[in-house]
């Protein structure tokens, strides 16, 4: 795993630097921090979060950015495990699923509320099928009240959830305030 790390202040000119130029965005919410201010879901024992996407072109996964902030004790940096799932769909409603397409360990790197874009390579470089919903889920066995937290994005919204913690039952999604995320990829060569 590589892991870049840029502040959200500099994302346009880590866009261009730290992506490889056939790298295409293929979900993106706004930077985070807006009117309200920095916030966001705590990543920890008894909380998880996650965020939905839909690719509207078929897409090799190639990385994946989340604006992480921490509450951790300077110093220490907690472990968020990061996975790429399917969706899990009954009825109306949409939750991460149990199929894992890939798994990153996050160490968060941020210092108190100032939001950080941490970037996870894709290995597996799964396919994403334009049209299917997938989800990027965060977990931490860090303490509540020492943990990461996946900071909002300022405006607009997307459609995520929150868990019960590591291993515990996702709750189905909505439609509403949205993790800051960005997802890159490739389109097959044809």
């Amino acid at each position: 795993m590589r892991m870049l790390v840029t502040t959200s202040g500099e994302r346009n000119a880590a866009s261009l630097k730290g992506v490889a130029p056939n790298y295409e965005v293929v979900y993106e919410t706004a930077e985070p921090c807006g009117t309200l201010g920095c916030w966001g879901p705590d990543v920890c024992q008894t909380q998880s979060a996650a965020v939905r996407f839909e690719p509207q072109l078929g897409y090799y996964l190639k990385r994946l950015g989340l604006w992480f902030m921490s509450n951790a004790s300077p110093g220490d940096q907690p472990e968020v495990m990061v996975t790429l799932r399917n969706d899990k769909s009954g009825g109306s409603d949409s939750m991460p699923g149990d199929q894992i397409l890939e798994r990153w360990t996050l160490k968060v790197t941020a210092h108190g509320w100032t939001p950080v874009r941490e970037e996870l390579e894709s290995v597996a470089t799964p396919y994403l099928e334009k049209g299917h919903r997938y989800w990027v889920t965060a977990e931490s066995k860090a303490a509540c009240g020492d943990d990461g937290v996946w900071t909002v994005a300022g405006e607009g919204t997307g459609f995520s959830t929150i868990g019960g913690g590591p291993g515990k039952p996702w709750t189905p999604g909505g439609e509403g305030a949205v993790p800051a995320t960005i997802v890159w990829g490739i389109q097959p060569v044809r």
